[in-house]
């Protein structure tokens, strides 16, 4: 192994180490202002939060295109080393979001506001107090919208402590808001949006201070480079169909639900997004590490490295999400009651379905990181787009004909599985060094039979086992046990499962 290989897995092991701080913290801390959140604006309230967000949500698609395009191209530019390249980039990114927020600006003033007076189902008396949201939430998007060069700066340089310091300082305010929240005397929803506002606006000028302090390149610059946006716009261009449709499984669903359902189960599939995004943090890190090394490794060529890293990356990611998820989908009926002390309805469903949708997705989301790498997006857009965007005309169809609640949920699931699996095929033509069938063989298949083996034992203990602490408990340990034994006996590469036990050996000699 190569003296720069060796110090990239270094960086990407204390880049996940930090990153897992500040998710243990913010995980800690997020179960506590969920709970009372929910608990002081009520349910009515809660859903009224997450719909208005829905629309937000749905018009800020302009601003997902060029998320990836932003992360991708100063990522690459950094991996190159051109100093000027890199500055322009920066500045050319910075240019293009100032436009879309300016752009998403007069969608949602004109749009955007008529869908939330006139469409949404909207308890009565609470109209006034949901335009407060919506206002306050636009600014926040605008605010978000030119932040994206400076996060993905912070991203590719891979300075993930600092990320972490700033995250939890985020997750700290927060618990700040419930205070203020609990002793405010004015509505609560609407004190709700505008101390999130606020801290959102701080925490946007604090990044923004230390990219300007650390990195030269995201001191902005005034450039037009024809070329050059070209070349950003030619890559997002083909992002936007997968965009939209992403979008389309997410806030075009909600929206669906408020409309056919109400607020209620609204205040239920954000109850289940909270959660899911809460373990899919753990993954999260994992992704969020190793993407910048994907990209800088293709850019140097270092295309069989690149490959390896893929793999292991995936592997791990999938063993933990499994660890979390399989205990959590078999007991989540009890762990939401001792969370939250009221479940609404369909929450318990809703949840294991998003579940389920993220275990697959973070097979996808390192995959999608080689595809970024290439610059190649032209046809996984095309076919995830396809694939995703139709999850609205059968929701519609299905809620038409009495549907329960939960169709979108299942078939988001299995279009993101089949997406996931058009992914790997076209990752293995866009890169010589792999094939389908072998990437299948070595990494796919293993990952499922992994959550198979380990989720028979825990559905039987289950069926037999009254709801409880003990069940929870046993579940845990059956799983992080089978799932620890199987990775590491069958998944992980007999060089690194060495170089675990030789480090082991050492610890243990070290201490005697």
């Amino acid at each position: 192994m190569s003296q720069n290989t060796q110090t990239s897995n270094k960086r990407i092991a204390k880049n996940t180490m930090y990153l897992y701080l500040r998710m243990f913290i913010s995980l800690a801390l997020s179960l506590v202002t969920g709970r009372v959140v929910l608990r002081t604006l009520g349910v009515d309230d809660y859903g009224i939060n997450a719909v208005v967000g829905g629309v937000i949500g749905m018009f800020g698609v302009i601003q997902v295109c060029m998320i990836g395009a932003t992360s991708r191209f100063i990522t690459f530019e950094l991996g190159r080393g051109d100093e000027k390249r890199l500055k322009d980039t920066f500045s050319t990114t910075l240019t293009i979001h100032i436009v879309i927020a300016l752009i998403l600006f007069v969608i949602l003033e004109t749009v955007g506001l008529w869908m939330v007076n006139y469409k949404l189902v909207i308890p009565e008396g609470r109209m006034f107090a949901a335009n407060c949201v919506y206002q306050f939430s636009i600014i926040s998007l605008m605010l978000g919208v030119t932040q994206t060069p400076y996060s993905s700066a912070i991203v590719a340089h891979e300075k993930m402590d600092i990320y972490a310091y700033f995250d939890i300082l985020n997750t700290v305010l927060k618990l700040v808001i419930i205070y203020l929240l609990l002793i405010g005397n004015m509505d609560k929803l609407i004190l709700y949006s505008i101390l999130t506002f606020c801290v959102s606006t701080l925490m946007i000028a604090l990044n923004r201070i230390y990219c300007v302090r650390h990195f030269p390149e995201t001191r902005y610059h005034f450039i037009w480079d024809k070329s050059l946006l070209k070349t950003i716009f030619a890559f997002s261009g083909w992002d936007i169909l997968g965009n939209v449709a992403v979008m389309a499984r997410g806030e075009g669903v909600t929206l669906l639900i408020n409309m056919f359902f109400g607020t209620a189960l609204n205040a239920a599939a954000g109850i289940a997004n909270t959660v899911t995004s809460a373990v899919g943090g753990f993954s999260g890190n994992i992704i969020m590490a190793v993407k910048p090394q994907i990209i800088k490794r293709y850019a140097d060529g270092e295309y069989n490295a690149m490959i390896k890293l893929t793999h292991e990356g995936t592997i791990l990611c999938f063993a933990l999400m499994t660890c979390l998820s399989i205990p959590l989908m078999s007991e989540i009926h009890f762990v939401l009651n001792l969370w939250l002390g009221m479940v609404p309805d369909y929450a318990c469903i809703f949840t294991n379905l998003i579940l389920l949708f993220s275990i697959i997705g973070c097979m996808g989301s390192i995959v999608m990181n080689i595809v970024h790498a290439t610059g190649k997006i032209k046809k996984t857009s095309l076919t995830n787009g396809c694939i995703y965007i139709m999850v609205l005309p059968i929701t519609y169809i299905a809620y038409k004909c009495g549907a329960p609640a939960w169709v979108p949920f299942a078939y988001n699931a299995f279009a993101l599985f089949l997406g996931t699996m058009c992914n790997i095929y076209y990752m293995t033509t866009y890169i010589s060094n792999l094939s389908t069938m072998g990437y299948f063989k070595h990494t796919v298949v293993p990952c499922f039979l992994l959550f198979a083996v380990v989720g028979i034992p825990v559905l039987l203990l289950h069926s037999y086992m009254e709801e409880g602490w003990l069940r929870l408990i046993l579940s845990i340990v059956i799983t992080v046990f089978l799932t620890g034994i199987i990775s590491f006996k069958f998944l992980i590469e007999k060089e690194l499962r060495e170089k675990m036990i030789n480090k082991i050996k050492e610890k243990f000699i070290s201490r005697r």
